[in-house]
């Protein structure tokens, strides 16, 4: 799977700040805090500064902007969303109530692959998991279920229009070089709103 991982540290300096453990960890936690402050994915070394720079949370702006930059994924890239059992099921679980409140709609496709060969059935998967990300939008999302099974949410696509999709995504698999004796098995059904 293609997840974007990012870190962010804190950090500070022994013995000027101490050599007490507690005392250190929670000095540390501030500076971890703030890096996260500054947008993620980046380091802080505790200072008193650290301190007052947290301190300062003076509006209700400004603390939007701050939650914002923790909560947005700069690297997301073009292509629908391939995310874990848990993350799929939250959003399944909000698109179904969302539906049922404002009248959308939605469909869902499983896409099983089989083949002889072992090896050969791996290197499809994982071709055909990018071909998946790339044709679809960025709205849909995709969960692969088992090494071999991939299962899509598209939200706002009607019945009507699943024929279509599937056929862009089963011509821009036909561009991938793959083993011709993989088989690729599918069901297709509306959302259904339980």
């Amino acid at each position: 799977m293609d997840i974007p991982l990012g870190i962010s540290m804190g950090a500070v300096l022994v013995p000027e700040y101490g050599r007490e453990y507690e005392k250190l960890f929670s000095l540390a936690d501030k500076a971890l805090y703030q890096a996260k402050h500054n947008g993620k994915r980046g380091y802080t070394l505790y200072s008193q500064e650290v301190v007052s720079n947290i301190a300062r949370e003076d509006s209700l702006q400004q603390e939007m902007e701050r939650v914002s930059k923790i909560v947005d994924n700069r690297n997301d890239k073009d292509g629908a969303l391939m995310l874990s059992i848990d993350q799929f099921s939250t959003i399944y679980r909000f698109i179904q109530r969302f539906s049922v409140r404002y009248g959308g709609k939605a469909s869902k496709f499983l896409f099983v692959l089989s083949g002889d060969d072992p090896e050969a059935l791996k290197q499809a998967t994982a071709q055909f998991s990018e071909c998946l990300k790339r044709t679809l939008r960025r709205s849909d999302i995709i969960m692969q279920n088992k090494p071999n099974e991939f299962f899509l949410l598209l939200p706002e696509l009607s019945e009507e229009d699943t024929s279509a999709v599937m056929s862009r995504i089963m011509k821009s698999w036909e561009t991938y070089s793959h083993d011709c004796n993989i088989k690729i098995e599918k069901v297709i059904e509306p959302l259904s709103y339980d």
